[in-house]
């Protein structure tokens, strides 16, 4: 290990382990939606509830920041602040009525020119709408479409991209200072972002498909990845003496790490159950709980196929609070 790179906590991991499974869950309903509607369709509807995300997301962060101008400094701290929790390290220039974040590597670049679309172009002139209806955001190049850079402009809206690439010798170029940020904070707030574009994009499926469509689409997609990771997460029973208790610890984990909250896990001879108060899940539609039931079920395939998992209650239905339960299979 670098000497000045120390070991990770456990809840720096467990933080990492929660953003890689929700960006997996996110990138799957995604890409089938896609699969099933066509990009440019999904993207028209999709669109809005990015621009409002980004939005959104730049007025929490410029409160975070103590940002309260409009300057291009202060634009470019957002957006680095943004990148940086996304694990991407932009190189930044600074002009004096605009900011260009250069980007040459990217971690979503597998993910396909859409979604790109959609965290860099949807959210970002979000982000410029947050600092005054005269901003405006371009992208000029990307890596998605086999750019060697991607090249993102925020501008005054009547400034011309081209104009301010040729004239960048008069900007300055350094690293963007973001305070007393810390690596954990940017990535819970990358948890918190991509589970909101998870949303998104269950809302969108709806809007487009309805609710019984969208529950049939996503389904077996969510069931397969709910295997992969239930095979990667088995290990976690080997030392485990209470085979019951210990399938039950690891469904409340995962609980854990898609943020849903409540009371202890009760184990008894007919099936383990828990209450979950608090969950970043609660408004949303009803199919969104069914989709992580389905998530469930496959992790169960991999781990202890003699059990099922279901919501007995869901706050997105109505109920104060949601319960699950794990018994036989034919709860």
């Amino acid at each position: 290990m670098p000497p000045n790179q120390r070991e990770k906590t456990e809840a720096e991991k467990n933080l990492i382990l929660a953003t890689d499974l929700i960006k997996d869950c996110m990138l799957s309903c995604y890409e089938e939606l896609v699969r099933s509607e066509g990009a440019e369709r999904v993207y028209s509807a999709i669109n809005l509830y990015c621009v409002h995300g980004g939005y959104a997301a730049s007025i929490i962060l410029k409160e975070r920041l103590g940002i309260r101008s409009s300057r291009p400094e202060d634009v470019a701290k957002v957006w680095s602040f943004m990148h940086n929790s996304f694990r991407r390290k932009p190189e930044v220039v600074i002009g004096p009525d605009y900011c260009i974040s250069f980007l040459r590597h990217c971690s979503h670049l597998s993910s396909g020119p859409e979604v790109c679309m959609l965290e860099c172009v949807a959210v970002a002139r979000g982000v410029a709408d947050s600092f005054g209806t005269d901003q405006d955001f371009d992208m000029t190049t990307s890596i998605a479409d086999h750019d060697d850079r991607c090249t993102q402009i925020f501008k005054n809206r009547t400034m011309s991209s081209s104009k301010i690439m040729m004239e960048m010798d008069k900007a300055s170029a350094g690293d963007v200072s973001l305070g007393d940020v810390t690596e954990e904070e940017a990535l819970s707030y990358y948890r918190a972002y991509l589970s909101e574009m998870w949303l998104w994009v269950v809302k969108t499926s709806n809007d487009l498909i309805g609710g019984e469509r969208t529950l049939n689409l996503f389904k077996e997609k969510m069931y397969r990845l709910g295997m992969r990771w239930g095979s990667l997460l088995h290990r976690q029973l080997s030392d485990s003496r209470n085979r019951e208790l210990g399938v039950a610890e690891l469904i409340d984990g995962i609980n854990g790490l898609f943020q849903q909250k409540g009371g202890e896990v009760v184990v008894m001879k007919s099936g383990s159950f828990k209450e979950i108060e608090v969950c970043p899940f609660s408004s949303a539609l009803p199919e969104m709980c069914k989709i992580i039931e389905e998530f469930m079920n496959g992790v169960l395939t991999a781990v202890d196929a003699n059990q099922q998992f279901r919501y007995q209650r869901m706050m997105n239905a109505g109920d104060a609070s949601c319960l699950w339960m794990l018994g036989q299979v034919r709860l």
